[in-house]
């Protein structure tokens, strides 16, 4: 019989009939990878990209301050690139978990929404909305996804001055073109082992996860 604990702070224990056991009732897991399975995983990727990228702090913006402090930033800059977690695959139905967000003065930083037992979630439509109204440059990658997110999510449409995916293309069109081997190539030195979501997740929702442990993949 093994203890442990959701992040959430309910007790939890898996016994030998292969059921986990709470104190709201029994569970059986159906799911190929677990949740500590996932947590190590990350924190390989976390340390490689400390290796490699050392100078990169990432952060999650907590509150509500800081995140208008990364809008500011943002205006400075006049550029910045996001991108959306989302809980599926259908931008219209499917509920955003988080946005990632970058500008080149600021670190890299995760907007956490909608993560189950998380404290620090956050109401960023107001944000979203401002975004759209920015006269800056905009990066993200396969954007018409992103911006169908960000839409159903805040009711705007937030431009995009470059598709990264587009860009790849322009690059060298016989290369993929998806994100985890372009980050890969440009800013790990081909040493990251891509992964598709099912073999790091294993069909779990992304808004299930600690933000704080995962917030190296977003």
């Amino acid at each position: 019989m093994r203890q442990n604990t959701l992040f959430g702070g309910a007790p939890l224990t898996l016994t030998n009939d292969r059921k986990i056991h709470t104190e709201v009732g029994s569970l059986v897991p159906t799911l190929s990878v677990g949740v500590e399975e996932v947590y190590r995983e990350a924190q390989v990727t976390f340390d490689l990209v400390q290796e490699l990228m050392p100078e990169v702090q990432h952060e999650i913006i907590r509150t509500e301050s800081d995140l208008y402090k990364y809008l500011e930033g943002i205006k400075e800059d006049r550029v910045y690139a996001i991108d959306t977690e989302v809980d599926g695959l259908n931008p219209r139905q499917d509920r955003i978990a988080g946005i990632c967000i970058y500008s080149p003065s600021q670190n890299p930083a995760y907007i956490p929404i909608n993560h189950e037992f998380y404290e620090y979630n956050l109401d960023a439509i107001d944000f979203v909305r401002k975004l759209s109204e920015l006269d800056v440059f905009s990066i993200m990658h396969t954007s018409e996804f992103d911006q169908r997110v960000l839409y159903n999510y805040a009711q705007v449409w937030v431009p995009v001055s470059l598709d990264v995916s587009v860009g790849a293309h322009m690059l060298n069109e016989n290369e993929p073109k998806g994100l985890k081997y372009q980050w890969n190539k440009y800013c790990m030195n081909g040493k990251y082992t891509e992964k598709s979501y099912g073999d790091l997740f294993g069909g779990r929702k992304f808004s299930t996860f600690d933000p704080e442990r995962v917030m190296v993949y977003a």
